[in-house]
């Protein structure tokens, strides 16, 4: 296996065709289509779906492609420890804006920034913290390229609704969990409901969607209960500690939470999630237009993605 068929391998994978890299490189088609099949005749498998002109990974090919960008990484990483002085300076490429809620940018994004920045060093990127309405409108409008955001779903129902110009990948699905103190009697049970919260004050994260969480527990579930609100972690965390609020949260399937770097170590606090009956899917995902023409940073920030979903 050449290097230069897995580099091929990639710059078509971003692209989802062999004609956009045979102009962008002057090589024959020809030439890297015999290149993909003699790949493909390698490994024994098949890396794309092919539809007319358009490739897509399917997923051996997400999983090589992984692979691919992991090796290129590390291979770089040798070459510049065995010859640090000859190291090319690199060009960024054109900023690409990405506008994300609070809590995935405090959450989600940083691991996989640093992830993709591994991988592509020479992309620049810039965050812009908004809420629902904002990353939108942003990506509406062409003020953002790509929107992170946490979807509601349940019954039908869905939050927020996007304009027919958006389209919105899941990248995951979390479900709710509640942080609660041990000497709180609901810590002792395996679900909390709606009905049994109400009774205890339930901590509003000021640094959180307001637009979110009021769809939720006020327009959605119609919590009857009381709110406090903290304007930081540690009052949160201290409202938690002295048994005086509940704290919201959510678990992703690799059983992470959101706020557990602030709760996840104390013994005396507990995540126990929304009983089965009444949690909503909480999916996490990003928007981008529809007929967006994506630079080569946005086509490797979606192909990323696309192999990490």
């Amino acid at each position: 296996m050449r290097l230069k068929t897995m580099q091929y391998f990639i710059e078509i994978a971003c692209a989802n065709s062999i004609s956009q890299i045979s102009r962008k490189y002057g090589i024959p088609q020809q030439s890297l289509s015999s290149a993909i099949a003699s790949l493909e005749n390698e490994l024994d498998i098949s890396l794309f779906t092919r539809s007319g002109t358009k490739l897509t990974l399917n997923e051996a090919g997400k999983q090589f492609y992984r692979y691919c960008v992991d090796f290129f990484a590390d291979y770089d990483m040798l070459k510049n420890a065995l010859h640090p002085s000859s190291q090319a300076s690199v060009i960024p490429m054109e900023p690409i804006v990405v506008a994300a809620q609070n809590s995935i940018a405090q959450t989600m994004l940083p691991d996989w920034l640093s992830r993709l920045l591994k991988y592509h060093p020479e992309i620049h990127l810039e965050i812009k913290i908004q809420s629902y309405n904002d990353i939108i409108n942003a990506v509406l409008w062409d003020q953002a390229s790509i929107g992170f955001v946490l979807f509601f779903e349940k019954n039908q129902h869905m939050y927020p609704v996007l304009p027919e110009e958006l389209k919105f990948c899941r990248l995951f699905s979390c479900r709710p969990v509640f942080w609660i103190n041990s000497r709180n009697p609901l810590s002792q049970g395996k679900t909390v409901t709606m009905r049994t919260l109400k009774d205890y004050p339930l901590i509003k994260n000021e640094q959180a969607d307001a637009e979110l969480f009021k769809f939720v527990f006020i327009d959605f579930f119609k919590f009857q209960g009381t709110f406090v609100n903290a304007v930081n972690e540690q009052i949160m965390f201290r409202l938690v500690k002295e048994n005086l609020a509940i704290c919201p949260d959510l678990e992703t399937p690799q059983g992470k939470f959101g706020l557990g770097y602030l709760f996840e170590n104390q013994e005396d606090m507990v995540a126990v999630p929304l009983s089965n009956k009444e949690s909503p899917q909480m999916t996490v995902g990003y928007i981008t237009k529809n007929d967006v023409v994506p630079n080569d940073s946005l086509t490797y920030i979606l192909t990323y993605l696309e192999g990490h979903e």
